[in-house]
């Protein structure tokens, strides 16, 4: 198995879904996760008749990506991780402004994570770190429906210079290939909301990981598995992966279309969060989650690990 790091540099604003938004469309997130991204892989690997090929690689496990996380700079940044503050003994239990403080960090650069799991690292200086760019709105005018326009307001969000996202990603050589062949295809159309209207592209460049990080990506028998990508246990996973983990959850759902029907609404699923911890990997796997469509509708729910050692 290889490991990769996909660097994405966007070239315009980008629109991905909000946790707390609701749907709303004033509320826009700034990263997107790996369910998201197979479905964007599958389709534009269709017109190549390669989209199969996508499935069944992920299905057998020769490929697997994370969620999209921030970079910014040189420096490559995780989720942090879940659960590593909950001792009594931990220095921000004993300051509630350190406590809220920590709560507003969402990502700790990766050559930080060990002083972060230590309780050494610098909160005020992550939570500094913790700017990648600025969300904003802007108003549109809908002339579809009617003579009469309708403006409404749109959510955006726009990267800093020198900031933008990445994936890591592992598997053999032709599932790499396949993965390329798909992102390069994205990264012209564009990804996320509104790629119709020019959001979402970016230039892309893939490189090994460094020795450090494939360590990282390999490593099993860390004493904590952080969860890089958002997945779910299949149903003989689960008593092991959830004895003595500290994770999140999260809701997924939304709507599906092809060329045979018009849009319908996908089977609503409970996921875990990227960020959460483990005492042990998990493979977790695909789900179909289409109500009453004439194909399988795949939900992306595999594991990616990172083993971390305070």
């Amino acid at each position: 198995m290889r490991h990769a790091i996909c660097k994405l540099c966007f070239n315009t604003a980008v629109r991905f879904g909000s946790d707390a938004g609701g749907g709303s469309l004033t509320s826009a997130g700034m990263t997107f996760r790996a369910d998201m991204l197979f479905s964007a892989l599958f389709k534009a690997l269709l017109p190549q008749g390669q989209a199969d090929a996508l499935l069944s690689a992920v299905q057998c496990g020769a490929l697997a990506f994370s969620d999209a996380m921030p970079w910014k700079g040189e420096r490559l940044f995780l989720p942090r991780p879940v659960g590593i503050f909950s001792k009594p003994d931990a220095p921000s239990s004993e300051d509630p402004s350190q406590r809220k403080l920590l709560k507003k960090i969402a990502f700790i650069p990766s050559d930080d994570l060990s002083d972060f799991m230590a309780g050494q690292a610098d909160l005020q200086e992550l939570h500094g770190l913790n700017r990648f760019g600025s969300a904003f709105e802007e108003t549109r005018v809908n002339l579809r429906d009617g003579d009469q326009p309708l403006p409404y307001r749109v959510g955006g969000f726009r990267f800093d210079e020198h900031c933008g996202l990445y994936l890591a990603v592992s598997g053999d050589g032709d599932a790499l290939t396949l993965f390329t062949r798909g992102m390069t295809a994205l990264s012209a159309g564009g990804i996320g909301g509104k790629a119709s209207s020019g959001w979402g592209k970016f230039s892309l460049s893939i490189e090994p990981a460094s020795a450090e990080w494939a360590r990282a990506l390999a490593d099993e028998d860390a004493g904590r598995q952080m969860l890089l990508s958002t997945a779910l246990p299949v149903t003989d996973e689960l008593p092991d992966a959830l004895d003595g983990a500290c994770y999140t959850v999260v809701r997924r759902g939304g709507f599906t279309a092809s060329e045979q029907i018009n849009p319908m609404k996908k089977q609503t699923v409970y996921l875990l969060g990227a960020g959460s911890t483990f005492r042990r990997r998990f493979r977790g796997g695909m789900m179909d989650v289409g109500i009453g469509m004439p194909h399988p509708v795949w939900r992306y729910a595999r594991a990616m690990f990172m083993g971390v050692r305070a």
